[in-house]
């Protein structure tokens, strides 16, 4: 693949859409083992918010937590937004109820001119994943599961779009994003544990694992599954991509944004690893940690806590929604 093919906005964002922390975020069952500091959670959130705001210079929306969905911070699970355009997914198979936070969140990116796609309507989700592929029976009925993706599971690397088959995405949700959402080259890679039985390693998606540092860079958690899934991208990609690996999972997720690497600041042995894999890209762009102590702790990602896109028109108001 030539360099003249890149995307030509890569990395170049105006806005972001954020919600804060909810209350209820510490009874979310997959935490109680945890047990996650919520003001702690509270505070990293607000970090990341006034980065993008103050030094990323983007125009931020920031939602109203909904208390009803213990999961509304991680607004990454339920868009892409890509070239004026967003997908609006239904990739959460656990059953939880977020249809009041994509209601806010569709009027939001319509804020901001974006047009605003939805998944071709389907029955009902189903709430346990029943393990046997992508189909179910009723009644003795077979019929197709719903086509499912989820924005964690969407890498986009400047030249073409790489889709995880995860817990959360299938490969029917990943043919409707390539048929609705991009011209440029789409391939799916499978997460080795999407069959998994164990929920920590069935939250996993593709970006907790890889992203993008800049144009050209790849960066891997250097773990098995990791290497795994940048043994497929090598396979199925035109585009011969540098890499830098890092020592453990989500330290890895990062955002490229206006020439600027926001990377997590995990705080702690982690984060010892961490800063010196990523002072190896010094020469290449200029790093901002951003706090993410706490959410890394409960194993989620620094990308799934925000959207960032390129709007075609911003209103420069620190809005909130609804």
């Amino acid at each position: 693949m030539s360099i003249a093919s890149r995307f030509p906005k890569f990395g170049q964002y105006n806005a972001a859409i954020g919600s804060r922390v909810p209350n209820s975020i510490e009874k979310y069952p997959e935490y109680q083992k945890a047990r996650p500091n919520k003001e702690l959670l509270k505070r990293e959130q607000l970090d990341l918010l006034h980065i993008l705001r103050e030094k990323m210079h983007l125009d931020v929306t920031e939602l109203v937590p909904e208390e009803k969905t213990p999961l509304c911070c991680f607004v990454e699970d339920l868009a892409i937004v890509h070239n004026g355009k967003a997908l609006l997914t239904r990739g959460l198979k656990n059953g939880d109820p977020r249809e009041l936070e994509v209601k806010s969140l569709k009027i939001a990116l319509k804020d901001y001119g974006i047009e605003v796609m939805f998944m071709e309507d389907h029955s009902a989700l189903p709430t346990e994943m029943n393990g046997t592929g992508d189909e179910t029976m009723e009644n003795g009925v077979v019929d197709k599961e719903p086509k499912r993706i989820v924005g964690g599971d969407v890498l986009f690397t400047g030249y073409e779009f790489f889709i995880g088959i995860s817990y959360y995405t299938n490969v029917e949700g990943a043919m409707e994003f390539a048929s609705k959402m991009t011209d440029l080259a789409v391939t799916v890679v499978r997460l080795p544990m999407e069959s998994s039985s164990d929920p920590q390693i069935k939250s996993r998606r593709l970006k907790d694992y890889i992203t993008v540092a800049c144009e050209g860079l790849l960066v891997i958690a250097d773990t098995p599954d990791g290497n795994f899934l940048l043994k497929q991208i090598i396979n199925n990609s035109s585009y011969d991509y540098n890499t830098v690996k890092m020592r453990g999972e989500f330290i890895s997720n990062c955002i490229y944004i206006n020439g600027y690497l926001l990377y997590p600041d995990t705080g702690n042995t982690l984060c010892t690893d961490g800063e010196n894999d990523y002072k190896t890209l010094d020469q290449l762009i200029s790093r901002i940690p951003v706090p993410a102590s706490e959410f890394t702790r409960i194993k989620t990602s620094l990308s799934r806590r925000v959207l960032i896109f390129d709007a075609p028109h911003t209103h420069g108001a620190r809005r909130r929604f609804p």
